[in-house]
């Protein structure tokens, strides 16, 4: 760890209020990012960041303003706040490097060797002293999240006819709690940022499922109980998100009311805070609360981005 200079907080990015203001602010949430992965010495997940800079460049997400990689770096930062806060995390920087290369088999089919072969091929690893077999066991971590490559699933399902193919995938992040957190990362953000993008009808789809992972996830607090504070930490983010959404769909479409399961509030435990524009509860908030007065003044739902 370098110890000349101290350790980069959330708290630098503490002027970051909306989630505008972080689309703006990208470059500066990347440097700190960059600089709390070369002050804890993780120089694998920095070359996984420098990967996913290298392939996703310039690129936009739907609304073509916002940079994609912010995807990536939110998810990122939110397990630092989970590291920061003290909790107990299964590895933290397998987690980062899965925060940062989930999506890069689907969408630039990269392999679970090719993961391999960039890290043997980047000179700034080389003198990094890593057993190989953490190598082996994080790039199988990216194979079992990556979903598909080129349209050819990269984790055989195990055929389960009583399981969809969605809660097949799901269950397979129960393999280990490195894929469960970075699944249940992916998702907090994902919730976070789908209103406004998505149709409404995606919007019940995409909750309806939230609500089954959530329920699968739940049990890794009983499989895993050494990271139980931190997985329930995670679970209250994506059940407040789960009901503030429901209640939100109600609200712009009442019409196709549906009722949710019941689902319990786990408790919150600790955590340091977010920037407001990092921060999933308030963005979900934002965008739900803009898209309601849409809603109420023009009597029907904001349009979706294509």
């Amino acid at each position: 760890m370098t110890a000349t200079a101290p350790a980069p907080r959330l708290d630098d990015l503490a002027y970051i209020t909306s989630e505008t203001a972080a689309t703006h602010e990208t470059a500066a949430i990347l440097d700190f990012v960059t600089r709390w992965l070369e002050h804890h010495d993780y120089h694998h997940a920095l070359s996984c960041l420098n990967l996913l800079r290298d392939l996703k460049g310039q690129q936009k997400r739907e609304d073509g303003l916002t940079p994609a990689i912010l995807h990536e770096l939110s998810q990122s930062c939110y397990t630092i706040a989970l590291a920061d806060s003290g909790y107990t995390l299964p590895d933290t920087e397998a987690l980062l490097c899965l925060n940062f290369t989930h999506d890069l088999g689907e969408e630039f089919g990269v392999s679970r060797e090719g993961l391999l072969n960039h890290w043997r091929q980047d000179q700034t690893l080389s003198g990094c002293n890593i057993h190989q077999g953490w190598l082996e066991s994080l790039s199988t971590q990216f194979s079992r999240m990556a979903k598909k490559m080129n349209n050819v699933s990269l984790f055989p399902l195990a055929g389960n006819p009583t399981k969809t193919d969605h809660e097949q995938y799901f269950y397979a992040m129960m393999a280990d709690p490195v894929t469960a957190m970075a699944k249940f990362l992916d998702r907090i953000h994902n919730m976070a940022t789908m209103i406004g993008v998505k149709s409404i009808p995606k919007q019940r789809e995409y909750l309806k499922e939230t609500v089954t992972l959530r329920d699968i996830l739940f049990l890794a607090a009983q499989t895993w109980p050494q990271y139980k504070p931190a997985l329930l930490t995670m679970n209250k983010i994506v059940t407040t998100q789960i009901l503030f959404t429901n209640r939100y769909l109600d609200i712009v479409d009442p019409e196709n009311r549906r009722p949710l399961p019941f689902v319990a509030l786990p408790r919150l435990h600790r955590m340091k805070p977010l920037p407001p524009g990092l921060d999933p509860l308030q963005i979900t908030q934002a965008r739900a609360l803009t898209c309601i007065a849409w809603a109420r003044a023009y009597q029907k739902p904001a349009p979706s981005t294509p």
